[in-house]
């Protein structure tokens, strides 16, 4: 005599479970994100882009950046300065040195003189800082072509 088992056709809840296979979730960028911490650079910082004769790709900046504290930097335009005029800062990369490090920020295109930013590198204490704002440009050809730059950061 044979014996047979007999078996029903059943399925499992899902509901509440993390599927992996889709590849949606990547435990590595999981990890990055944690391991990102904000950054506030809300502050405000000056310069001079003189264009003497010429134009100018790159000028200096230096002031406060909240997190970062006391700040010197450089402002690399991608839209070289003629002199006389406002700096467009479209496209711009600035980047801010403090003694704990090196923060590298992305500006966004702007008609306008309010342009999006977001962080994109850092070194020594900011090598995870990620963080995203807003900054205002203030530009007065009275005042030997200052730069005025208003960082706002986004909340984390």
């Amino acid at each position: 005599m044979s014996k047979t088992t007999r078996r029903t056709l059943s399925f499992d809840s899902l509901e509440g479970k993390v599927l992996l296979s889709t590849g949606l979730a990547d435990p590595a960028a999981t990890v990055a994100r944690a391991a990102a911490r904000g950054l506030s650079l809300k502050g405000v910082l000056t310069g001079v882009a003189s264009a003497s004769g010429g134009v100018v790709s790159a000028f200096t900046v230096k002031g406060n950046a909240a997190s970062m504290g006391k700040v010197k930097g450089m402002l690399l335009l991608s839209i070289p300065l003629r002199s006389g005029r406002a700096p467009n800062l479209s496209d711009a990369t600035l980047i801010l040195t403090s003694r704990a490090g090196v923060v590298q920020v992305t500006i966004g295109r702007s008609s306008s003189i309010i342009y999006d930013y977001v962080i994109t590198a850092g070194t020594g204490s900011f090598a995870s800082a990620s963080g995203s704002g807003l900054i205002t440009l203030h530009f007065s050809q009275q005042r030997f072509n200052s730069v005025i730059l208003v960082l706002h950061s986004h909340p984390h």
